[in-house]
């Protein structure tokens, strides 16, 4: 019994450093309560690993309500909301998004929209959950630095060098080669798009498609 009264003496000195260092560090920061239709921005700017902007990427904010649903004993098809804009020159962003309580997820997602075989897929360069950080105010700042932008910059070439309506409904319905090879002719200068995995050759000069070659499909290689 005689040492209980040291140990309870440590007990306090330790809770005691711990609260002051808590008060010392200032208050925590409170969730924030949105009224409906309130403005919530979400802004940022977008950087290569080089720390160079990235303009003209696609930038997606989604929102959506996730629930479970307790009568049939499994998670509810999430309900997703989308606003999207694009980086300007110096790979700044903003978004405002009306706030609705419906929705409790927030996510942004940095890509490229791509022509694909039967229509468009978005292709993600980064992801971003924004849940936790949406709930402590507007505006939520997000600044992002994309680990590889080699497709982005490939599929930004290649699109900007589409100069005519053959080569353009091509890639509308086709998407972008694996591989594209230029050669010159007595004709004109030639190019040729290749698809791998489509077993298909498409043959432009000076622009114009005028052959369409068929091959065994294969799995797409660099080269």
């Amino acid at each position: 019994m005689k040492h209980r009264f040291p140990l309870l003496l440590g007990v306090v000195a330790v809770l005691t450093t711990i609260a002051g260092c808590t008060a010392s560090a200032g208050p925590a920061k409170s969730k924030r309560s949105y009224e409906r239709g309130e403005v919530v921005t979400i802004t940022g700017v977008v950087s290569d690993l080089a720390n160079q902007p990235v303009a003209d990427l696609e930038v997606v904010f989604e929102a959506s309500r996730h629930a479970f649903d307790y009568l049939r004993f499994h998670k509810r098809r999430p309900v997703v909301r989308t606003i999207s804009t694009t980086t300007g020159p110096d790979g700044g962003y903003r978004l405002d998004w009306p706030w609705d309580k419906g929705f409790n997820r927030f996510a942004l997602a940095f890509g490229i929209t791509v022509a694909e075989p039967g229509g468009e897929g978005f292709h993600v360069l980064h992801r971003e959950d924004l849940t936790r950080r949406i709930e402590f105010g507007s505006p939520v700042v997000s600044a992002i630095r994309i680990q590889d932008t080699s497709f982005l910059d490939s599929f930004l070439e290649f699109r900007a060098g589409l100069e005519t309506e053959d080569q353009r409904k091509v890639y509308r319905d086709v998407g972008k080669p694996d591989k594209v090879r230029e050669r010159g002719s007595a004709d004109g200068t030639e190019v040729d798009w290749w698809y791998f995995e489509l077993g298909k050759v498409y043959r432009f000069r000076d622009g114009q498609l005028y052959e369409v070659e068929n091959f065994e499909p294969v799995a797409p290689f660099d080269s």
